[in-house]
């Protein structure tokens, strides 16, 4: 089976995929003029704590690649995991946000102008929601070009099956704390003795910037 976006374990491997210079997972915009009215009256949740913290440089990290470079299917398979760096453009981001945004409005009946709506939506602490799975704003990021194309070079094919897993989605949790995310701990999604092989590759592609504060 060829699978775009189905976790993995064994010899399976996990992608991540980042938009911009940050090799990330999830956060919050970077840049003031990309956030919308709600995020500008948040803030980044830094504390001193993760302040006193060493950075990582992800731009120079070992496990980071660029998206044409040859290198990274060896570290794919050697590793189990690689992280290619700007797999969609700003303007396929920005697109992406609208979308997910106006699905999840639709959804769940909250404001992106007001942060105050989303004090009412039932979202799981693990942060996955699968109510918008299906909806344009997934569906256009599983369709970018940067995004398929590493999956087509490791499956020697642009004819993919791609699970419908769900969107990770964080409330900013140092404005409430039972919004604070957890995770669903570690955890096998492939049989490594019955499919010991090359089965699946699962793929994250980050939205928006992290850091030591959002974690």
């Amino acid at each position: 089976q060829t699978s775009q976006h189905a976790i993995t374990c064994g010899r399976s491997c996990i992608m991540a995929v980042s938009f911009a210079s940050t090799a990330t997972v999830l956060g919050y915009p970077a840049e003031a003029e990309n956030r919308s009215p709600a995020e500008a009256q948040i803030q980044d949740g830094s504390n001193e704590e993760s302040a006193q913290r060493k950075p990582i440089d992800a731009g120079h990290a070992p496990y980071r690649f660029a998206l044409d470079s040859s290198a990274w299917r060896k570290h794919l398979e050697d590793e189990g995991y690689v992280v290619l760096a700007r797999a969609m453009t700003p303007d396929e981001v920005k697109t992406a946000k609208d979308l997910l945004w106006t699905d999840i409005e639709t959804h769940h009946g909250i404001s992106r102008a007001d942060c105050e709506t989303w004090k009412t939506w039932r979202l799981s602490r693990t942060g996955l929601d699968t109510a918008v799975v299906q909806d344009p704003g997934a569906w256009y990021v599983r369709a970018c070009p940067g995004v398929k194309r590493p999956f087509e070079e490791v499956w020697e094919t642009p004819e993919l099956i791609v699970s419908m897993d769900a969107v990770i989605l964080w409330r900013p949790w140092w404005i409430k704390s039972s919004w604070m995310p957890i995770t669903e701990g570690l955890h096998l999604d492939q049989n490594p003795f019955h499919k010991p092989g090359l089965e699946t590759v699962q793929g994250m592609v980050p939205l928006l910037p992290v850091s030591m504060a959002s974690g």
